[in-house]
């Protein structure tokens, strides 16, 4: 197998579609993250994006979106690069709180201490996102990170 030299940047206008399609091949929300570009993360293995992650910003908190690593890619840590350069990013903006809603990766979330928690434990800013409303299923989990320092 090729090695690869993967690295992360920040996404720029051109890599919408080629993002809007690995979350859309993964079935996780892909509709409303166009005004969230400039939150997002890419790993790169040369110029094909082979992963993402973002944020959705509300002062103090956020909510961790669209971590997705192409399925020819995962199992190399690039999941874990992209959580953590968030989490980073994220303290640097003064994100005291972070939640975020997932199907099938809790035990992945749980390594970079996240915690599941009650739907009636959300912050009213969270419920009212799109991924929240409409994008996750209401059987979705709901975690939490405070990263208050």
């Amino acid at each position: 197998m090729k090695k690869s030299n993967i690295y992360l940047e920040a996404a720029v206008n051109d890599d919408l579609e080629t993002i809007q399609i690995l979350l859309k091949r993964l079935n996780l929300v892909y509709k409303d993250i166009e005004n969230l570009l400039s939150n997002f993360i890419v790993a790169k293995d040369g110029i094909k994006i082979v992963g993402c992650g973002s944020i959705e910003i509300f002062s103090e908190i956020a909510l961790l979106r669209s971590l997705a690593v192409d399925p020819e890619y995962q199992g190399r840590g690039i999941g874990h690069l992209i959580t953590n350069e968030i989490l980073q990013e994220s303290m640097k903006k003064g994100v005291e709180e972070i939640y975020l809603i997932t199907d099938s990766a809790s035990k992945f979330f749980d390594r970079f201490g996240f915690s599941i928690i009650s739907r009636d434990k959300v912050d009213e800013r969270i419920k009212q996102t799109y991924e929240y409303t409409e994008g996750c299923p209401k059987t979705a989990t709901i975690m939490k990170k405070n990263q208050k320092l």
